[in-house]
């Protein structure tokens, strides 16, 4: 394309193709919905099941336990099946309203809210696709919170060195990469995804010192720490978080504390933990900077973007996802 604005026009484009995204093509295609285009920013389908090697995705919509990516191609057959059209490595930089004046423009069935413009930006073409449509649905899902993130009295001090990654992080480079975090590892936060990883780290050859969580209780479900913690050994200390980094190249060390109920750190209780890795798992933030950049330039959100899965709100099970993506993919196709 080589830097060319190539046009063209959907019924619904859904930005996002995870559980809910793939789900949300899907049912609006069931609904009626003549054109839908998915578009991921990843050079592949699924979001982060691809990622997701171990199994438990599936249980309630497709009664099997799968593993991440074989319940990824599930929902991707499903939506080709349906009619869905995918564009890959490619990624939308901005939402904009298309008056109804603009030469061209498909006039509403109903309603008063604008056909939407999404420009879509793909680095393997170097060019740029504007998508006019009726509805725009987010399935954009979330990012990782990095340590960076976490506040008094729970910051971390110290230098920043290499060897902090975030749990999602070290997933894709572990799974996907066939990398080797290192030899000696620190886990912080004991979330479902900071067990699974955990326990991926010590498959691969990583000793997990120890998962530390502030709160009083393990974060994930028991199963997950039955398979995950106490099957391998690892310990995990509630209550307990990280107050200094240590390392200059690379990190060589952390700081860990005991807190009390107020989340505090405990004076004299710190001591330090040699290690050469620190996997993050402290939380995770709905991805709606489209929502957010488009609110700030033209006002109210429109009655047809529409937000689903966990760029709407944090769900634990992959089928929580897909349910609430199915239900705005057809809520979009019945307004359209």
């Amino acid at each position: 394309m080589n830097g060319e604005v190539v046009k063209t026009e959907a019924d619904i484009v859904i930005v996002g193709s995870g559980p809910a995204g793939l789900s949300a093509a899907t049912a609006a295609k069931a609904q009626g919905a003549r054109r839908v285009i998915i578009i991921e920013r990843l050079p592949y389908l699924g979001g982060i099941l691809p990622q997701c090697i171990h199994s438990g995705f599936g249980a309630r919509i497709f009664d099997e336990e799968l593993t991440g990516p074989a319940y990824a191609a599930k929902l991707i057959k499903s939506a080709e099946e349906a009619g869905g059209e995918f564009m890959t490595d490619a990624f939308v930089s901005e939402i904009i309203p298309r008056s109804s004046q603009d030469p061209g423009e498909i006039k509403p069935s109903s309603g008063s809210s604008p056909h939407l413009v999404a420009r879509v930006f793909s680095p393997k073409n170097r060019g740029i696709t504007e998508i006019t449509s009726g509805a725009i649905i987010l399935a954009t899902g979330c990012r990782e919170r990095p340590i960076g993130s976490l506040s008094s009295p729970a910051a971390v001090t110290g230098t920043r060195p290499s060897g902090v990654f975030t749990a999602g992080t070290a997933q894709r480079m572990i799974n996907l990469g066939g990398y080797r975090m290192g030899k000696r590892a620190v886990v912080l936060g004991s979330g479902d995804i900071g067990l699974i990883v955990s326990r991926r780290l010590a498959l691969t050859g990583t000793e997990v010192i120890a998962v530390l969580e502030q709160s009083k209780h393990c974060g994930g479900m028991v199963r997950n720490r039955k398979q995950c913690l106490d099957a391998y050994g690892i310990p995990l200390l509630t209550r307990h978080t990280i107050t200094m980094l240590h390392g200059n190249a690379r990190l060589d060390a952390v700081s860990v504390a005991a807190l009390d109920d107020q989340g505090t750190p405990i004076p004299g209780s710190e001591h330090r933990i040699e290690c050469d890795t620190l996997i993050v798992s402290v939380g995770l933030i709905p991805e709606t900077d489209l929502l957010t950049d488009y609110r700030e330039k033209y006002g109210e959100t429109p009655r047809n973007v529409f937000v689903c899965g966990n760029a709407h709100k944090i769900r634990n099970m992959a089928d929580d996802i897909a349910d609430d993506g199915m239900r705005i993919g057809m809520q979009a196709a019945a307004l359209i």
